[in-house]
C-alpha cells in the first residue's frame, strides 16, 4: 500500500477502526486512534494490541478493511 493512502486512513476524522492485512498473512486490528502511531516519514506504523505493539512496514500492507460497524454509525 502507498504510504499516503495509509496516512489518509489513519488520520481520517472521525476515526474509523480498521484491520490491516499484511503480506505475511497476519491481521492487525486498529481499534482506536490512541493506540496507533505513524513514524515521522509515515512508512512505519506502530499499533498497540492486547499482545503488545505491532511494528508494521506500511509498504507490506496488502489491504485495509474499514470496520463495517463504524460505517453504520456514520
Amino acid at each position: 500500500m502507498k504510504v499516503e493512502e495509509f496516512k489518509d486512513i489513519v488520520r481520517a476524522r472521525p476515526f474509523r477502526s480498521f484491520r490491516v492485512n499484511l503480506a505475511d498473512g497476519r491481521r492487525v486490528e486498529a481499534g482506536h486512534p490512541d493506540f496507533l502511531w505513524l513514524a515521522e516519514g509515515g512508512r512505519t506504523c506502530f499499533i498497540e494490541t492486547t499482545e503488545g505493539i505491532e511494528i508494521i512496514d506500511v509498504l507490506l500492507v496488502q489491504s485495509v478493511n474499514l470496520d463495517s460497524a463504524d460505517k453504520d454509525a456514520a
